[in-house]
């Protein structure tokens, strides 16, 4: 029996939903009974033909393939609703194709007219082919400008402040028509707009990408789109997406595409979607963002409290929490949790060369937690309201500048579009002053935290208070609290710590670990079991006149180096340094101490 193949090509999303295969696959089917074939339905193509590489890599092209291969009977029957289901592709290619498929040996028959092409069979109907394909081509090139032009006049008009229809729409925001005009749409926030702004929340508690991820799993928390994911789960590259996404403000950024790249046009449009979150919320997030990370997950309760903290003493390499035996003890036991190089875990001694493998984890965190407030108030470098209120206010002046200075930059580049030469160049220039608005908000949004911080200075004990107390609030909760409850708990007094502790450096083979304030000048040691064996204040030092060596700035910045530090941490100790030398109204010149510990 004669094998049949059926072509099935439509023309748009609205006929997939309706009935468009139903009605072709009744005709075909009708067509095989009739002349006693075979049918093969394997063979579908639901999509547009026309562009070129439909045919090289679509259904057509597989059918084609499959012939030249010997795995399709040269004898077969390819059954087509009608020629222009084929191909639009340019005229002369159909036909081509069209030939093709005729030399191979196969017949291809036509629903619509009944038609019967063969290789054998009368030539003028090769003739009567070509004018059909032309026709479907026009109709194919009509339709697709129309809709270009359609879609570029949204664009422009949005870009006017009109409320266009949007291509793109993220998932948390619907668009309807308003009804009674022509082409105004009205946008409104759905029920995933909720988990935007928890997403936004979380990850200013300090929650990476991936913890983000499991936690909105662990509650089946709907994904925005049901067919994002084969698994209908959280993946942490969705939630960096998110979090840059500025359609949560409400910003709506047009794109366009030139020689194949999405390039941006005109400015950003703020306030023209609803918003899921604010923008010192959003702004805030996008300085954290810049430490987004996709590894060390937090686990269930954020185990490793320290991560960001954590570095091995011999190779610099985060510390990670590994469980003795290799496995998870029932229940996640505290007493198995032990603290690991993350460099010797995964490279071994070719990255660490440390002699011995894990200090315990959890007398570490408790001795780092009950020593909390110590280390807050030890942080203070100066020790006066005046240092800090200083500081800030030299920060806020930085920052202003900057801000003006960038704000000039990106007037310069957004006059540049318009004269470029070509569209590399324009987008080139589009890039710079993207990247520029992205800079500029976040300096806006820091300001914005430092005028807060400036405003609420004459309350600096209370607020110190407040950091023991915060804790020891959030320490009563990891033994009530859900795992949700805790999970979100441990991240805020992660966040916390990192804001007065400046590194903690964990020595596995003298099995002691040393918390490091103040930007490395003020120094905690403990052992494995968690109790203070030492401290060091190199503070001191730059006090000191008569009877002793005092540091010089030069000395610190060896210092600092030996440890590690980023400059952030040294620019902290070396305006504390300068401010103490200041006061001492001393330049000191000596070689340096080694660090003493009391």
């Amino acid at each position: 029996m004669t094998k049949a193949y059926s072509y099935i090509r439509i023309s748009s999303k609205k006929q997939v939903d309706g009935l468009g295969i139903t009605r072709q696959m009744e005709k075909t089917l009708k067509y095989v009974r009739d002349n006693n074939l075979e049918l093969d339905t394997d063979l579908r193509d639901v999509g547009s033909g026309y562009h070129g590489d439909h045919v090289r890599f679509g259904a057509l092209g597989g059918f084609l393939k499959l012939v030249r291969a010997g795995k399709i009977p040269d004898n077969s029957t390819l059954i087509v609703e009608s020629l222009d289901r084929l191909s639009r592709e340019d005229v002369l290619t159909a036909q081509s194709q069209f030939i093709d498929i005729l030399r191979a040996g196969i017949t291809i028959v036509t629903l619509l007219d009944n038609q019967v092409y063969h290789k054998d069979r009368d030539f003028t109907q090769l003739i009567m082919s070509l004018s059909i394909m032309k026709r479907a081509n026009d109709e194919s090139q009509t339709k697709h400008e129309r809709s270009t032009y359609n879609v570029k006049k949204n664009r422009l008009e949005a870009l006017e402040g009109k409320p266009r229809q949007v291509q793109t729409i993220v998932r948390w925001i619907d668009q309807k028509k308003v009804p009674g005009t022509e082409r105004d749409f009205e946008f409104t926030l759905n029920k995933h707009a909720d988990t935007i702004k928890e997403i936004f929340e979380l990850r200013d508690i300090g929650m990476g990408a991936r913890s983000i991820a499991k936690h909105l799993n662990d509650r089946n928390i709907p994904v925005l789109k049901p067919g994002m994911s084969k698994t209908q789960k959280w993946k942490d590259p969705i939630i960096r997406l998110i979090l840059q996404n500025e359609a949560a403000i409400g910003t709506y950024h047009v794109f366009e595409t030139v020689d194949g790249k999405r390039v941006p046009m005109g400015e950003p449009i703020k306030n023209y979607f609803p918003a899921a979150v604010d923008e010192d919320l959003f702004w805030r997030v996008q300085g954290k963002n810049k430490q987004l990370t996709t590894r060390g997950a937090k686990g269930r309760h954020h185990t490793n409290l320290l991560y960001q903290l954590s570095r091995c003493s011999v190779c610099g390499s985060r510390m990670r929490i590994k469980h003795s035996g290799g496995i998870k003890k029932a229940g996640d036991d505290p007493r198995y949790r032990l603290y690991a190089c993350m460099g010797y875990e995964v490279m071994g001694k070719s990255v660490c060369n440390t002699q011995r493998k894990s200090v315990p984890y959890e007398p570490l965190e408790k001795a780092v937690l009950d020593k909390a407030t110590e280390f807050y108030l030890a942080s203070d470098l100066a020790g006066t309201l005046a240092y800090r209120e200083s500081d800030l206010k030299r920060m806020i002046t930085q920052l202003s500048e900057r801000i003006t200075k960038n704000e000039k930059k990106r007037a310069n580049f957004v006059a540049a579009v318009g004269s470029a030469e070509d569209a590399a160049e324009r987008l080139e220039y589009q890039n710079q002053a993207s990247a520029m608005r992205q800079q500029i908000e976040a300096d806006k949004a820091e300001l914005t935290e430092h005028e807060i911080t400036l405003r609420q200075i004459t309350e600096q004990e209370a607020e110190r208070s407040n950091v023991a107390e915060m804790i020891a609030m959030e320490r009563l909760r990891w033994t009530t609290g859900t795992d949700d409850e805790i999970l979100q708990s441990r991240s805020r007094v992660s966040l916390a710590l990192r804001k007065f502790i400046s590194r903690i450096e964990v020595n596995l083979d003298q099995q002691e670990s040393i918390v490091f304030v103040a930007g490395g000048l003020k120094g905690y040691r403990f052992d494995s079991a968690g109790a203070l064996t030492g401290r060091f204040d190199l503070t001191s030092s730059f006090k000191a006149i008569d009877g002793e060596t005092p540091w010089t700035q030069e000395h610190l910045t060896n210092h600092m180096d030996a440890l590690g530090f980023s400059d952030v941490e040294k620019a902290t100790a070396k305006e504390a340094a300068a401010q103490i030398l200041s006061r001492a109204g001393i330049t000191p010149q000596a070689k340096p101490k080694p660090l003493h510990f009391e």
